[in-house]
């Protein structure tokens, strides 16, 4: 997976270790580091709603 940042203001260190934490989902291929990534996304913007 490539992901293209125009700046560094989003850390990729949380979505690395959201898929480290679930190495047995690692068999499902891309998709499984597509759901961390937007996992990653949508948790950071529920604190911002809340």
């Amino acid at each position: 997976m490539i992901t293209v940042r125009k700046d560094d203001g989003f850390d990729i260190e949380g979505v690395v270790a959201r898929w480290d934490e679930s190495p047995d989902l690692a068999g499902h291929g891309v998709g499984f580091l597509l759901h961390g990534l937007l996992d990653h996304l949508v948790d950071g913007h529920f604190a911002a709603v809340q």
